[in-house]
C-alpha cells in the first residue's frame, strides 16, 4: 500500500475486495489508505495538479470519529493520515490563494508529528519496513515544500537504516536543489 506503484494498485484492490467479504469495516478503512496512496501516486508519477482539496477530504476521514480505537491508533491509519497531510501542505504551499499558502507551515509540523508516531509507534502493527517508509516520507515530505536541508537530513537518516536507490535519489536530487553538486 505504501508504495504507490500502479502495477501493486491493483493487486491490492483485489486484496481489499477480498478483505471486504470477511470484514466490512476493515475494508473501508483500508480503502482509505489504498485513496491516499493513489491519489499521491497520481500526483508523482501522473503529472496530476496537486489541489488542496482531495488531501483535507482525505483528512477528514482518517481523522473521523466514528472509528474504534483500534483503528485510531493503528500505524498504518497514521501513516496515512501523515500522507495526506504532507500533500495538503504542498498543495497549499504552491497555491495562488494566499489563506492557503500561509497555512501550510501548519500542514507540515502536523504530517511530520504523524509520521513520528509511526517511527516511534511500539505496536507490532508498525513494521520495520513501515517505520523506514515513515522515515522516508518525512524526508519526501520536506522535499515536496522546498525544505532542502531538512529533507537531506531525513534521507540520511533513513539511508542509515535503509540503504535504497529511491531514497539516494532523491536526496541527490534536493543536493542539487541546493546547488551542493559535491
Amino acid at each position: 500500500m505504501l508504495g504507490g506503484e500502479q502495477d501493486r494498485q491493483q493487486v491490492i484492490q483485489k486484496e481489499v475486495k477480498s478483505i471486504s467479504e470477511k470484514n466490512v469495516a476493515l475494508a473501508r478503512h483500508l480503502q482509505l489508505v489504498v485513496d491516499v496512496f493513489e491519489l499521491r501516486s497520481k500526483w508523482n508519477f501522473s503529472n496530476n495538479q496537486a489541489n488542496t482539496t482531495e488531501p483535507r477530504i482525505l483528512v477528514r476521514a482518517l481523522e473521523a470519529n466514528n472509528q474504534s480505537k483500534e483503528w485510531q491508533q493503528h500505524p498504518l491509519r497514521k501513516h496515512a493520515l501523515a500522507e495526506a497531510y504532507s500533500m495538503w501542505a504542498q498543495a497549499a504551499k504552491s497555491s495562488t490563494y494566499s489563506i492557503e499558502s500561509t497555512d501550510w507551515h501548519g500542514l507540515l509540523r502536523k504530517s511530520v508529528e504523524t509520521y513520528d508516531e509511526v517511527i516511534n509507534s511500539d505496536s507490532p502493527l508498525a513494521t520495520p519496513l513501515m517505520k523506514v517508509s515513515a522515515l522516508n516520507d518525512v524526508a519526501n515530505a520536506y522535499l515536496y515544500t522546498g525544505q532542502m536541508a531538512a529533507s537531506v537530513s531525513y534521507y540520511n537518516r533513513t539511508l542509515e537504516v535503509n540503504k535504497n536507490l529511491s531514497t539516494a535519489g532523491n536526496m541527490i536530487a534536493a543536493l542539487i536543489k541546493q546547488k551542493l553538486y559535491d
